[in-house]
């Protein structure tokens, strides 16, 4: 991960009300913490300190907030954090990205297979198709490898309006989804593999962009939203521009 002397200040971003903004340790912005990424310093009993992401929301400990992009995190863990815990902070940023993207991934997935069981999500060409001319289409999540999936008018529709997500591919899609099978030697089979799915729900949809904005931020690998206009990738960046 390269150095960076600043990071970019954010402009400030309107708080939806009834909501408190908090500060980015890194670019010194105030948002609404839906935007950034909550660390707490936890302390063991030996007084050995550890930066772990809330992902779930609520941890206790004292907690410190971040954009999820590899400059606000460099100047948090060189500067922010240290200032914000009144105390030095010893972590690599690459490895606390590496444990943010762990654990908002771990977050993601979990809120997808609690959709599925909730019946909040439902996946497979017609069922989509029905769910998006119906009205009850929240966000989808197209699997990179699905461009056929991306290709369909009721999805190019919602990648039109910025209600589409892409991720990873459909064997990762459909492991999110608990859509295994388990062989008779004990291995998992992600059958067909699952190309796009939708979400029914308001606040299930609100929960897993966030969690995918906050994984791809810092991910070096991960593939973001697909732009309007062709259907090519687009970096976190611009799809918050």
């Amino acid at each position: 991960m390269a150095t960076v002397k600043n990071a970019r200040r954010r402009p400030q971003a309107e708080v939806p009300e009834g909501e408190s903004a908090r500060t980015c340790v890194g670019c010194g912005a105030r948002v609404s913490p839906h935007d950034l990424v909550r660390l707490v310093l936890a302390e063991a009993p030996d007084g050995t300190t550890t930066v772990v992401p809330d992902a779930k929301g609520g941890s206790f400990g004292h907690g410190a907030h971040v954009h999820p992009s590899p400059e606000c995190l460099q100047v948090a863990v060189r500067k922010g954090l240290p200032r914000a815990w009144k105390r030095e902070v010893k972590i690599d940023p690459a490895v606390l990205a590496r444990d943010i993207v762990a654990a908002y991934s771990r977050r993601l997935e979990g809120l997808l297979l609690g959709g599925i069981r909730g019946g909040l999500v439902v996946f497979g060409g017609d069922a989509v198709a029905e769910a998006c001319t119906n009205g009850e289409a929240v966000l989808l999540l197209v699997a990179a490898d699905a461009a056929a999936a991306a290709r369909r008018s009721v999805v190019v529709k919602m990648t039109e309006a910025g209600k589409t997500l892409v991720y990873g591919d459909k064997r990762g899609l459909a492991r999110a989804l608990g859509r295994t099978t388990t062989g008779a030697d004990g291995t998992k089979d992600e059958r067909d593999g699952v190309a796009v799915c939708a979400l029914t729900n308001v606040a299930l949809a609100t929960a897993v962009r966030r969690a995918w904005l906050c994984a791809v931020g810092l991910s070096t690998t991960a593939v973001s939203v697909t732009s309007p206009a062709d259907g090519s990738p687009r970096s976190p960046s611009e799809a918050e521009a």
